[in-house]
């Protein structure tokens, strides 16, 4: 029976995403976490639990355990999920090679997508729509530049960090806070222009094979979001959007991409064009919509590794939703409707919405996520998590 190694179990939604997908295929999952309490180890789906040290607090520590229980264990794929293990992988891909596959684009590469900064000067560089964005190194060349600034503005780390390291800004003192607070822990930032509210917030997801083509092609928008003011999505809906999609796959082809990727766009009310924010160049956290849509990545990505080829996937039905019930959870402790969203909350059953948290052949992480939640933040985790 087929095999493989599913990272990052800490982290949630995709890590169980992923392990649905192809345990209902039939392969056997092996799920591993720096955390002894983690969601997708009580799938029904997780062959086994490996918990293994942190790469951020014993790195050394955690090199010597991969690669001697990858070379052990002889999986057919490992699937590593979030930045840091996906540098990691990505470095010491042709190492790994001679034990297991390691579906990632090379190092080099890997650096340029996860660098917002970087991103953006290759769009430039083939004129792709993007905000307009300026890359100060420090407080001096920030001084250059702001007078060139149209307020608001938005002052970011050149990595993602989901919804922190990004603030917005009204004014100059303001962005010089702001830029230095970020400087701090991230290391200089990017300033850029403020698309206004009004667009629709854009994911094109792609699947790349090894001679640069597209296998695989899905779009979707946000419909709502947690944090209410930029956060990860907890409901989107499968859409066409011709121009974005297009736009993701000149910009992939020119970075000569191979494996999975999410582009992430916020359409422009000023002109309603799609302008680039950044590449997600990993698996994303709205992953489970395209798998209900039909369009599994995860298996997908898995045969293209193990068959050497896979079928291009580029039809899907449009209006097709997921939902996150947990994030929702937390939309309704903040909003400011309460009243009015719980109706919608307590509805489970919407047409064509399928819930993520949710499933009648995998019920127990939905009844484990609190406990690992609580686990994640205490005071000693979330430090080191969110430092």
């Amino acid at each position: 029976m087929p095999k493989v190694f599913v990272t990052d179990a800490e982290q949630g939604r995709i890590p169980l995403s992923l392990v649905r997908s192809l345990g209902r295929k039939g392969i056997k999952i092996h799920v591993g976490g720096d955390m002894k309490i983690a969601t997708s180890y009580y799938s029904a789906y997780c062959t086994k639990k490996v918990v293994y040290p942190s790469i951020l607090l014993k790195p050394i520590q955690f090199k010597n355990f991969m690669f001697n229980y990858i070379k052990k264990e002889k999986f057919d794929v490992v699937f590593p999920l979030l930045n840091e293990l996906v540098l990691f992988f990505s470095k010491y891909k042709k190492e790994l090679s001679r034990f297991t596959s390691v579906p990632l684009v090379d190092y080099d590469k890997m650096i340029l997508a996860l660098d917002k900064a970087n991103t953006l000067k290759i769009a430039e560089s083939i004129k792709i729509p993007h905000p307009k964005t300026y890359y100060p190194d420090n407080l001096f060349e920030l001084k250059q530049v702001i007078s060139d600034l149209v307020y608001p503005v938005v002052v970011k780390a050149r990595r993602n960090y989901g919804a922190v390291g990004v603030e917005l800004c009204h004014k100059k003192e303001q962005l010089k806070q702001a830029y230095t607070n970020i400087s701090k822990i991230y290391g200089s930032p990017i300033v850029q222009e403020y698309i206004p509210d009004g667009g629709d917030a854009i994911g094109v997801s792609c699947l790349f094979g090894y001679k640069n083509d597209v296998k695989a092609a899905f779009v979707h928008r946000r419909l709502r979001q947690y944090p209410i003011r930029g956060g990860p999505s907890t409901l989107r809906e499968s859409i066409r959007h011709s121009k974005a999609e297009s736009i993701a796959i000149k910009l992939l082809k020119k970075i000569n991409w191979f494996g999975v990727a999410m582009v992430e766009f916020k359409i422009d009310p000023r002109d309603n064009k799609p302008k680039l924010m950044e590449i997600n160049p990993r698996f994303w956290g709205s992953l489970s919509l395209p798998i209900f849509a039909g369009v599994d990545f995860p298996y997908l990505l898995y045969k293209l590794v193990t068959e050497g080829n896979v079928e291009k996937v580029r039809k899907y039905p449009l209006g097709i939703k997921s939902r996150w019930v947990g994030g929702d959870f937390l939309y309704l402790l903040h909003t400011k409707n309460k009243l009015k969203f719980l109706k919608e909350f307590l509805n489970f059953n919407q047409k064509d919405t399928y819930l993520e948290d949710i499933a009648k052949d995998d019920p127990l992480p939905m009844f484990s996520r609190p406990l690992s939640l609580i686990y994640l933040l205490n005071r000693k985790t979330r430090n080191r998590i969110f430092r």
